[in-house]
């Protein structure tokens, strides 16, 4: 099984979670003088016993899904833009790493462009880095702006080579897992039939 495939396990299990779900809290309780409808399946109380059952062991096989590709990322190097780590150490990179880092460029391309702006607006000059400026009321820059840029784009060019490279490793990297073994609990067409 491939990592996509096991994700699309996880989305199927959360499907299959709540349709249980929904299906114990409407045999929680009837009146004593209706028939029970899953007498059939067993009895409501064994149907239900059955349902939670099958809940923990949903419960198990997302666990051991999710402690399977762990361990693959972990394992699986990829290299972006000269740089190599582990496909967890890109994950945490991406989520915790890269909005940090961008929102500090992002943020200082835009203080130094509106310091040129209202330097524009006063008739004031602003020197680049290595510039001396030529009236103490000039402005300075403190940055080296193109190199400011490159990172920047170098950021966002590793992002968006990083999202492909993590498609195609999450198609080609196999984690092995056992199959699952649901318990045979009706659906809830199969339910409301017998109503």
């Amino acid at each position: 099984m491939t990592i996509t495939e096991a994700l699309s396990e996880v989305k199927l299990i959360s499907k299959r979670l709540e349709r249980k779900r929904e299906f114990v809290k409407q045999f929680l309780w009837r009146q004593d003088i209706m028939r029970d409808p899953l007498a059939g399946s067993g009895g409501s109380v064994e149907v239900i016993q059955g349902t939670l059952q099958a809940i923990q062991d949903l419960g198990v096989r997302r666990i051991q899904i999710r402690s399977a590709i762990a361990a693959a990322n972990r394992e699986t190097m990829i290299e972006v833009e000269g740089v190599t780590y582990s496909i967890a150490d890109w994950l945490t990179w991406r989520r915790e790493v890269a909005p940090f880092e961008r929102e500090l460029l992002v943020g200082m391309r835009a203080s130094i462009e509106s310091a040129r702006k209202t330097a524009g607006e006063k008739q004031i000059h602003v020197a680049r880095l290595g510039e001396e400026p030529t009236e103490r009321r000039d402005i300075r820059v403190n940055i080296d702006e193109v190199a400011l840029a490159k990172n920047l784009d170098r950021t966002e060019t590793t992002l968006g080579r990083l999202d492909g490279l993590l498609q195609v490793a999450n198609a080609t990297t196999a984690i092995k897992l056992g199959p699952l073994e649901d318990k045979d609990v009706p659906s809830l067409e199969e339910i409301n039939k017998i109503k």
